[in-house]
């Protein structure tokens, strides 16, 4: 720790953490399920631009996708507050002419703005720059570093116990005392 302190950070100017994977990787952990959903999901289909899902089959494909990749599942209403937030709209529309259906309009170059625009313009899929043109250019800087291993030993503090008053159980000691008036002066 003494030298981690003595370290001269004058110099040290900070920058922008760059895109590694690990960034990715964390920046994606934070975002609540169903948009890591809705990534995965748009990101798996081919086609790009708009298109219409019922809303009760979104949920359940977000409701099996949760459960192959061990994750929370949000309520219907919950979820569908959470696909608002990036862009994702939906409305009633009549189905066959008679039963309205609630539908989500996916419009995925919509859903990629606002992601941007929440700061994962990082992620792979929504990134302007490849990945790999991001890693060549400066994963040269990246690629090894050396990190000094201390060897510091381990102090560990023992927890102290202060001693302890007696404490004395006053009704008890109560009960074991003759009172002070005995029957014969109950008498008198």
């Amino acid at each position: 720790m003494r030298y981690l302190l003595s370290r001269d950070l004058s110099d040290f100017e900070p920058q922008e953490i760059p895109a590694i994977k690990m960034k990715v990787d964390i920046m994606r952990d934070q975002l609540p399920s169903p948009i890591r959903f809705i990534i995965n999901y748009i990101t798996s289909r081919a086609e790009d631009g708009t298109s219409t899902q019922s809303c009760t089959s979104l949920y359940q494909k977000y409701f099996e996708w949760c459960g192959e990749n061990g994750e929370k599942i949000l309520t219907s209403k919950v979820a569908g507050k959470k696909f608002s937030e990036i862009g994702i709209e939906s409305k009633q529309v009549r189905i066959g002419g008679r039963k309205r259906e609630w539908q989500y309009t996916l419009d995925c170059s919509k859903i990629i703005a606002k992601l941007r625009e929440s700061g994962l313009g990082d992620i792979e899929e929504f990134s302007d720059t490849l990945q790999d043109d991001i890693s060549t250019n400066k994963g040269s800087q990246n690629e090894t570093t050396d990190i000094p291993i201390f060897n510091v030993p381990e102090t560990i503090l023992q927890k102290i116990i202060p001693p302890q008053p007696e404490c004395h159980n006053r009704v008890a000691d109560r009960k074991n005392k003759p009172s002070p008036n005995t029957s014969k002066d109950k008498k008198a």
